[in-house]
């Protein structure tokens, strides 16, 4: 049973007037980005329900740090795959109705911190990819990520795995480690609608590189998990990683 309104204060009014709503999505566009926070703002001291923040367009790191502040429960923008969101409301439900233990009562923080930055800029051998990858998959606030395969005609592994690993974000969680036919990189917190840019700038930088003259040949595979959670895990397995 769902209610649909279109301003911020009908909304707010609806939830202050009832107590039914378990769950409430705030859907909005870039451009409404402030009055979709004030909203936020006034409608979490008024409920317990679930909150969760949608923007189809993408929006800056910032914004959803701000959404999360002011009371978000989650927040997913860019491409949205209604599965995904489905199961962000699902998980985010779950983890209210957890019970609260004394040892565990207490303010908690609102910004999940990302993965500890390995060093050397994101490069892991395969054991720690792999271990790393299955931890996150089991961690509710880390399990959104996206796993790419890539794979080149012209570059060696090693010159592949370095020239990948200069376009993450190592800080953010990015991981990457060499597998049989080329390398695999564990994009935190990404979803492939996201990846646009991201495949733009890694097909030129390394189509650029000295080794690849001008054509490095790659083919990229992406999985997007928890969506493609068995694909990824088939993956694994697959002897093309060992």
């Amino acid at each position: 049973e769902t209610d649909i309104v279109t301003e911020p204060l009908d909304a707010v009014a609806a939830i202050r007037s009832s107590t039914r709503y378990g769950v409430i999505l705030i859907h909005t566009r870039r451009r409404r980005g402030r009055e979709a926070l004030q909203a936020c703002r006034a409608i979490r001291p008024l409920t317990r329900g679930v909150v969760v923040v949608a923007s189809d367009d993408p929006m800056r790191a910032m914004d959803r740090i701000y959404m999360l502040e002011a009371g978000a429960d989650d927040f997913l923008s860019g491409g949205i795959d209604f599965r995904e969101l489905g199961l962000r409301i699902r998980r985010s439900t779950l983890r209210e109705m957890r019970p609260t233990t004394e040892a565990s009562a207490g303010p908690a923080s609102d910004v999940t911190p990302p993965p500890v930055a390995p060093m050397d800029g994101g490069r892991v051998p395969l054991d720690v990819f792999v271990d790393e990858l299955r931890r996150r998959a089991a961690t509710p606030d880390l399990a959104f990520f996206c796993v790419l395969e890539v794979a080149s005609t012209s570059l060696a592994r090693d010159e592949l795995e370095v020239a990948v690993a200069e376009q993450v974000r190592a800080e953010d969680g990015d991981i990457v480690t060499t597998i049989r036919t080329g390398c695999a990189v564990l994009l935190q917190g990404a979803r492939e609608g996201q990846l646009g840019g991201f495949l733009d700038r890694l097909r030129s930088r390394l189509d650029q590189s000295p080794e690849a003259g001008g054509d490095a040949g790659l083919t990229i595979d992406v999985l997007s998990h928890p969506t493609d959670a068995e694909r990824i895990m088939a993956l694994l397995a697959e002897p093309t990683w060992t």
